[in-house]
């Protein structure tokens, strides 16, 4: 990203969505099946691509129940380098040009999209664009969020197939950068990549004795041992709620104090 401003309306954003062998650890999970979808800042589609990757090892069951693709589907299909760069699907490998790649939860697609590590665009994730402008949702599912900005006729069904869920996050990514307009932040790719990486509060325990309970009703003496654990000091966000939370208590502290004085 330079310096100048880039308006998002003359951006070009290729949302990209992967479905795998459902291994939690990326290095041991493998690609089945990929979809983009490239659209514009209001989540019109334009081209797409779907292919069914060589995974070079069986697919579980209990992946296949999430996802329906089987063995049988990805018999004879090209792997994933090949799916970038030897130009199958659609007659067209994915590949630039693009300003911006867009996944939702897009921490997951990149880690398993290994050929697009080397890219030079930024990523941009919309659950994390969904937390900052909606805070008060229950949940910021892509389904949960079509919903919302009443996209039924988006697709079929409910998704977990790669170009259907592209779709869904095309157009959420419009509804989304709708409200972050509106909202008067700058019409700039660089800072809508920047605001959506900020980040965000956490509202209940995602581990620990207190686990799915507010942190703001835990006592002082867990939050000071989960600031010393590689689990907060490894997740910004928990480590900045944490740390906010140690200033307000110290704030209340100290009015307290002076209550007395």
């Amino acid at each position: 990203m330079n310096g100048d401003v880039n308006p998002l309306r003359d951006q070009v954003f290729c949302v990209v969505d992967v479905e795998t062998c459902g291994e939690q650890d990326p290095e041991k999970d493998a690609v089945v099946e990929i979809g983009a979808a490239w659209c514009d800042w209001t989540g019109t589609v334009g081209h797409v691509l779907q292919a069914f990757v060589d995974p070079g090892r069986p697919i579980p069951p209990e992946a296949s129940a999430i996802h329906g693709i089987t063995d049988r589907d990805v018999v004879g299909a090209p792997t994933i380098d090949e799916v970038f760069f030897n130009g199958i699907a659609a007659g067209a490998a994915l590949a630039p040009p693009w300003d911006v790649l867009v996944a939702h939860n897009a921490e997951f697609d990149q880690a398993r999209l290994t050929p697009l590590q080397s890219s030079s665009a930024p990523w941009l994730c919309t659950k994390r664009l969904a937390q900052h402008l909606l805070p008060d949702r229950v949940n910021h599912r892509n389904q949960t969020l079509r919903y919302l900005f009443g996209g039924a006729d988006v697709i079929d069904g409910v998704g977990h197939r790669a170009l259907d869920d592209c779709r869904v996050t095309a157009f959420n990514l419009g509804n989304l950068i709708r409200l972050y307009l509106e909202a008067g932040n700058p019409d700039d790719l660089g800072a809508l990549v920047t605001f959506a990486a900020e980040p965000i509060a956490v509202r209940l325990w995602p581990f620990g004795p207190d686990y799915g309970k507010p942190i703001t009703e835990s006592d002082w003496g867990l939050v000071q041992w989960a600031l010393k654990t590689d689990r907060v000091k490894n997740d910004p966000d928990l480590l900045k709620t944490l740390r906010d939370d140690v200033a307000r208590r110290s704030r209340e502290r100290n009015a307290e104090r002076e209550t007395f004085l």
